[in-house]
């Protein structure tokens, strides 16, 4: 084989800046301290892939108090719906005065309000924990990482 030298061409010459079609700036919801920071600048990312995490053990802690409100609010709605059925049975045999069943109609109406606070919440503290997860919001190339574990 013979060696000659020529010049490499390559397509026209353009200037001008490259920009990204999709951008997006990423930042905690909820405070806490970077447990895990799982991927470098330059690495390709999927949409859903988890990034980083952030500690969550003090929004556990709430998440199953607030489960532990709910069970208990679930009860007290269960007792007061059966107190009403029971105050309304006895006022039609005439056993007890309508101010009973108003009494139990109060506590029913009560009872069911706790049990929607105490649903919200559960989903509140539900929505926390799931922001201590950060995914990517689309597939794409992370251009900076500006956090790592234990900031």
């Amino acid at each position: 084989a013979v060696a000659t030298q020529k010049e490499i061409q390559s397509g026209p010459t353009i200037s001008g800046s490259l920009a990204a079609e999709k951008e997006a700036r990423l930042s905690a919801e909820v405070p806490g301290a970077v447990v895990q920071a799982l991927v470098e600048a330059g690495q390709r990312v999927t949409r859903g892939q988890l990034l980083a995490r952030i500690d969550d053990a003090a929004i556990q802690q709430a998440y199953l108090a607030a489960r532990s409100t709910l069970a208990s609010a679930q009860s007290a709605a269960s007792n007061a719906e059966r107190e009403l059925q029971r105050a309304r049975t006895l006022v039609a045999a005439g056993a007890i005065a309508e101010r009973d069943l108003e009494q139990a109609t109060t506590g029913n109406t009560a009872a069911q309000a706790q049990l929607a606070a105490a649903r919200a919440q559960v989903a509140s503290a539900q929505q926390n924990l799931d922001r201590t997860r950060i995914t990517a919001p689309f597939t794409g190339v992370v251009a900076t990482r500006d956090v790592s574990a234990g900031d």
